[in-house]
């Protein structure tokens, strides 16, 4: 069965706004429900059969607006749900000096196989997630899926729809810097005899 996959990533979240870690209790802000409004009337054109949405609030929040434009169901999985920082980060600004440091340190840590800081997600954890998703995405009984998640993880995701087994921590750093993820952000993927074909990546034009 050919499958065809719309990625959204969630609305603008408080965090987004004021840089503050705040990790699975992150939610929307009123622009964000606001951009989920108008990117569940561009979802309602194509017919999805499920929503599969992370379970962390802000997406959960943005699927469900979705939901209820388009009258189908939803799903959440933990494996569309985004990196997990180190805990030590959480309630602490992006603009924190040892923050920074932090997230330098493990930035430089997804070239070193097995390379954990604290309790954070390594690489090998998301490229292991990352391959279980799209795995469930290409097995499920239904041909037209939204997935709700969050930036950092959709990155790794077109990593590995571009790359297989072959994605790397190197192709992750560039991944990190060099492509970018907005706020309801659609991606548009294919998958038909084993392959995954990227269509479409981050495209806002239905926020004008």
């Amino acid at each position: 069965m050919e499958k065809h996959v719309y990625f959204v990533r969630h609305g603008e979240s408080d965090s987004n706004v004021d840089r503050i870690l705040r990790g699975p209790h992150s939610k929307l802000t009123e622009a964000g429900r606001e951009q989920a409004k108008v990117v569940a009337e561009r979802i309602a054109r194509v017919n999805v059969d499920v929503i599969i949405s992370s379970p962390l609030k802000r997406a959960r929040d943005t699927a469900d607006v979705i939901a209820a434009k388009t009258r189908v169901p939803i799903e959440e999985s933990d494996l569309f749900a985004e990196y997990e920082r180190p805990s030590i980060t959480l309630g602490k600004s992006e603009h924190d000096s040892e923050v920074a440091e932090l997230r330098k340190l493990v930035y430089e840590g997804h070239l070193v196989q097995n390379f954990r800081h604290s309790d954070e997600e390594n690489f090998e954890d998301i490229k292991t997630r990352g391959l279980a998703a799209l795995h469930l995405l290409a097995a499920y009984p239904k041909e037209r899926i939204c997935v709700v998640s969050h930036g950092f993880f959709m990155r790794a995701l077109l990593g590995l729809i571009l790359l297989g087994d072959g994605f790397t921590g190197r192709e992750f750093q560039r991944m990190y810097h060099h492509v970018r993820t907005n706020n309801v952000g659609l991606t548009y993927a294919k998958y038909s005899e084993n392959i995954w074909k990227l269509i479409t990546w981050n495209d806002q034009s239905h926020l004008g």
